[in-house]
């Protein structure tokens, strides 16, 4: 979820309207947040998010370039 807090944070910097537009993604990031949030509970999604809203492009890409260790499903 912090990635894609990161994401959320990164694209109301460039203010990207043209994805909100985009009915397809849209909803498939909808649905996966959604998921996320269910799997997560509301305090640890809501963290994971703040953290990644926080985050700077450099910091992102460094995060999503790490080993987090996640147990398959």
């Amino acid at each position: 979820m912090r990635l894609f807090g990161a994401g959320e944070g990164l694209l109301e910097a460039v203010v990207a309207a043209v994805y909100n537009c985009y009915l397809p993604v849209r909803s498939l990031y909808e649905r996966t947040v959604s998921a996320t949030r269910s799997q997560l509970g509301d305090a640890a999604f809501e963290e994971a998010q703040a953290e990644g809203r926080a985050m700077t492009f450099e910091q992102t890409v460094a995060y999503a370039l790490e080993d987090h260790d996640v147990p398959p499903n």
